[in-house]
């Protein structure tokens, strides 16, 4: 047990509770289909310096896409022409090495995002993404990604330094299974 006490008092403590409900909070789900709050996706650093319209709008263009446990979602080397929110579920990356051999390179989960490289570079997928659980996953196609880059061109920067992070990321967690 990391941290106990009531839901408000561990949120004002702004440790791991709060940390980890940050992440999960913000979707809503019926019916089989799920839903992501336009708060929520102000907390994604891709899209924190978009206005609440923007967000609002952004919010509804989301798909739910539901996935059985161990099943591709994206491989290396295609072409990418969707954005991803896991809104429930967990996934591993796997990147193909010099040697040909794939290796994991990161598990995301619950709150967690993939996919924006290839939107914004227009190339080939450059990690394959498989579902450890099953998965309900929030999809924005590249056509409506690329409407809003078109709308508010900050985003790229923001992207770009997020991509940035997440490879610094990928390097410390492929050193650490190797």
């Amino acid at each position: 047990i990391k941290e106990q006490g009531r839901h408000p008092d561990l949120l004002a403590k702004g440790d791991h509770y709060a940390r980890l409900w940050q992440k999960q909070s913000g979707f809503s789900f019926s019916e089989g289909l799920a839903q992501v709050d336009p708060g929520k996706l102000k907390r994604y650093p891709i899209f924190e310096s978009l206005d609440s319209n923007l967000l609002e709008e952004l919010a509804t263009l989301f798909v739910t896409e539901s996935y059985p446990a161990n099943r591709i979602v994206v491989r290396e080397g295609t072409s990418g022409n969707r954005f991803y929110l896991i809104a429930r579920g967990r996934v591993s990356v796997h990147k193909t090495n010099a040697q040909g051999v794939e290796e994991k390179v990161a598990t995301l989960d619950d709150g967690d995002h993939f996919g924006e490289v290839a939107l914004i570079q227009n190339v080939k997928r450059t990690a394959t993404v498989r579902t450890l659980t099953p998965c309900v996953l929030l999809t924005l196609h590249r056509e409506h990604f690329q409407n809003l880059l078109q709308q508010a061109p900050h985003v790229l920067e923001a992207l770009q330094k997020t991509q940035m992070t997440r490879a610094k990321k990928e390097n410390t967690e492929r050193i650490k299974w190797k």
